[in-house]
C-alpha cells in the first residue's frame, strides 16, 4: 500500500489531483480510488495510529485527529466508481470484519496467545481446568457405583 506524509501540502495536491481526475473521465482515476479506500480505512483515532506504526501515514499535522479529518473531507463531493481496484479489497476488509469466527479468534490470539508465557499460561490453565474435570467425572461415577 503506498505511503503518504499527511500535511498541508497533501491535502492541497491531492485536491488539485483529484479534481484532475474528475474533469477527465477518460483517464483512471488512481488517486481518487486510493483516497476513497484511505477513507474507508480511517475513520478513528486508531486508525491513524495503527497506520504510521505500519508506515503508511507519517503524521506531520500534530494531532492525529487532524489527519483523520483531512481524509475523511478529501472525498466530500467526488464521484467514485466501483470498478476501482481498491473497491473489492474493502468489500474483502469489510466482510472478513464482519465475520464473528474471524473475530473471536483474533481476540482469543490478541488476549491470551499475545506473547510465549501468556499463551503457555492458558495452555496450562486448560490442562488443568480439563483435569479437574475429568477428575470429578470420576469422582462422580465412582459415587453412583458405590451406591448401587
Amino acid at each position: 500500500m503506498p505511503s503518504f506524509r499527511a500535511n498541508e501540502w497533501f491535502d492541497m495536491v491531492l485536491r488539485n489531483v483529484i479534481a484532475f481526475e474528475q474533469c477527465h473521465v477518460s483517464l483512471t482515476p488512481f488517486t481518487t480510488n486510493y483516497i476513497h479506500f484511505l477513507n474507508f480505512l480511517i475513520t478513528s483515532d486508531r486508525d491513524v495510529e495503527v497506520l504510521s506504526e505500519e508506515g503508511v501515514v507519517t503524521n506531520n499535522l500534530g494531532r492525529v485527529s487532524l489527519v483523520v479529518d483531512m481524509v475523511n473531507n478529501l472525498q466530500v463531493g467526488v464521484k467514485v466508481g466501483t470498478n476501482s481496484q481498491y473497491f473489492y479489497m474493502a468489500k474483502d476488509l469489510r466482510a472478513h470484519c464482519k465475520s464473528r469466527r474471524k473475530r473471536c479468534w483474533a481476540t482469543l490470539r490478541k488476549v491470551y496467545f499475545s506473547d510465549l508465557w501468556t499463551g503457555t499460561a492458558t495452555l496450562a490453565a486448560a490442562f488443568l481446568l480439563l483435569l479437574t474435570l475429568v477428575g470429578t467425572v470420576a469422582s462422580v461415577i465412582q459415587a453412583y457405583e458405590s451406591f448401587k
